[in-house]
């Protein structure tokens, strides 16, 4: 329901207490949970008129939109898929990219990504779900998402990025024989 109007002071409290039960929604995946607070929401960090707060209700309420949308078409069925048939790659695919790429919650999404059935994610994956130790073992983690890149131009972007993270961790254990 929408925020009857009020305050400031009633709509800046109002934003206090609902963002923190948005983001929580936004982890657990409960976004029809709070879609009746949307609406009130927008209207509170209108009323509010405190620039911070506002844009920080309005970004969220962006980001739980397009998740939303993102998880119902893609996730949600997936999920249903996976309870059947735990090991289904095409659904452990879709579930990994979903969070990977789409909610960036990389701890949720390696695991199906891993069991995927593409080849070259599922090897990076699983590479990064086996923690790797020492500077090699984060250093192939690194080529193998850069090899998965190669072959993704619509993820390239992002597996690139991955891929510099485990770079980044890697380089300052490398010696001279690694880093040939």
């Amino acid at each position: 329901d929408a925020l009857p109007i009020c305050s400031r002071p009633v709509a800046k409290a109002y934003l206090d207490a609902a963002l923190p039960l948005l983001r929580e929604a936004r982890e657990a995946d409960d976004y029809d949970l709070v879609a009746p607070l949307l609406d009130a929401v927008r209207q509170a960090a209108i009323v509010a008129a405190d620039p911070a707060a506002s844009k920080a209700a309005f970004a969220l309420l962006k980001e739980m939109s397009e998740l939303q949308a993102a998880f119902n078409t893609r996730a949600r069925p997936t999920l249903q898929t996976l309870k059947d048939k735990p090991d289904d790659p095409d659904a452990n695919l879709a579930l990994g990219k979903f969070y990977c790429f789409t909610k960036n919650d990389w701890d949720k999404g390696l695991p199906p990504l891993a069991k995927g059935g593409d080849a070259a994610l599922a090897d990076a994956a699983a590479k990064e779900v086996a923690g790797p130790a020492s500077a090699a073992d984060r250093l192939t983690a690194a080529d193998a998402w850069w090899k998965a890149a190669d072959a993704d131009s619509a993820l390239r972007t992002a597996l690139q990025r991955r891929a510099l993270l485990w770079y980044d961790k890697a380089l300052p254990d490398l010696d001279d024989k690694d880093a040939e």
